[in-house]
């Protein structure tokens, strides 16, 4: 048999003279792949504070819970995967994909670390946004990550 973590968060809020459930729910593994480590996560919130669908943005990025960053995601539905990969002991690939469940837009990043040294250590990767891009002069928001474009990252770590 084999074991698996499950793991949830639940949060009461009183918003005005209504009580908010935001919730989220999750799973995480991690096997044995060509005897190297594997861990994967899936993770699903459901926050109603969040957009409803991509008409409901703009409202959202006017909130009050907006404004005093209480939202992570704009959507009200997301789930992410995420995995990593030792490929060596001193090199790790990983994975993330996060999903709007409402507007169907998606945010993935590829990444590597490396431990070069006992002193200094790489990181570096690139977020990829699909989704409908934002339309008019305005450039109204038209999905939470259609209009990211591809950033690529990379951090060199030296610790004295």
């Amino acid at each position: 048999l084999f074991s698996i973590a499950v793991r949830g968060e639940v949060s009461f809020r009183n918003s005005g003279n209504e009580l908010v459930l935001r919730r989220t729910i999750g799973v995480d593994r991690r096997f044995s792949l060509f005897e190297k480590d594997l861990y994967v996560v899936v993770e699903y919130q459901h926050d109603p504070f969040g957009a409803f669908n991509a008409e409901q943005y703009e409202k959202v990025l006017s909130s009050k819970h907006f404004i005093r960053s209480e939202l992570q995601t704009l959507g009200e539905d997301e789930m992410v995967a995420q995995g990593s990969y030792q490929l060596h002991p001193l090199a790790n690939i990983s994975f993330l994909w996060l999903t709007n469940l409402s507007d169907g837009s998606n945010l993935v990043s590829p990444s590597f670390s490396y431990s070069a040294s006992d002193e200094v250590a790489v990181v570096g990767g690139i977020f990829l946004g699909a989704g409908e891009e934002g339309v008019g002069y305005s450039r109204q928001l038209r999905s939470e990550y259609g209009s990211v474009g591809a950033t690529a990252y990379l951090s060199i770590s030296v610790f004295l």
